[in-house]
């Protein structure tokens, strides 16, 4: 029995809406026309800010971040030690670069001092080459020279402080 009321109530929709056609697709084109103009005013907000209370350490904290950095799109280590150009700064250097890649879920890329590129000129043209090669030389050596002199080429403000043991700087930016 109740099937046979469904079927005709859709029976009497249908015929209603065979009988009043034109009106039903223009009550369509004004329903789809005002949800495409209000659709314009819908904004989305996907930070997550929203998710703390005002004042919450977390938010007190990222805000103090991103005045000081601009942004918080990126991490910054400073390591602090008296001379960055030795075998094992450079290595342990590297190691944390590779551990920070593989341990932060978002991070693409590290810049720090063993990753840096720098283009030389060269009798074929330019030559972009890694300061710090894969295999580090040993501290003191020619080699390691280089890479200081290289490193310091970069930046003026490094030249400017290498005079002063200010090398504290060059680790992770």
């Amino acid at each position: 029995m109740k099937s046979h009321k469904i079927n005709q109530f859709f029976g009497r929709y249908a015929a209603f809406l065979l009988r009043w056609r034109w009106a039903a697709i223009a009550l369509f084109a004004v329903i789809l026309i005002v949800s495409f103009i209000g659709m314009s005013k819908m904004v989305q907000q996907t930070s997550f800010d929203d998710y703390f209370i005002e004042g919450d350490p977390m938010l007190v904290k990222t805000n103090e971040f991103k005045e000081n950095f601009g942004n918080d799109y990126f991490i910054g280590i400073l390591t602090e030690c008296d001379n960055h150009f030795t075998k094992e700064s450079l290595t342990l250097m590297r190691e944390l670069g590779e551990e920070l890649l593989d341990s932060l879920s978002y991070g693409d890329k590290i810049t720090s001092l063993v990753d840096l590129e720098f283009m030389l000129g060269s009798e074929d043209g330019m030559e972009i080459v890694q300061i710090v090669p894969d295999e580090i030389p040993e501290t003191g050596s020619p080699e390691m020279e280089q890479i200081r002199s290289l490193a310091y080429s970069t930046s003026p403000m490094l030249r400017a402080n290498s005079s002063q043991k200010t090398a504290k700087t060059l680790g992770f930016w």
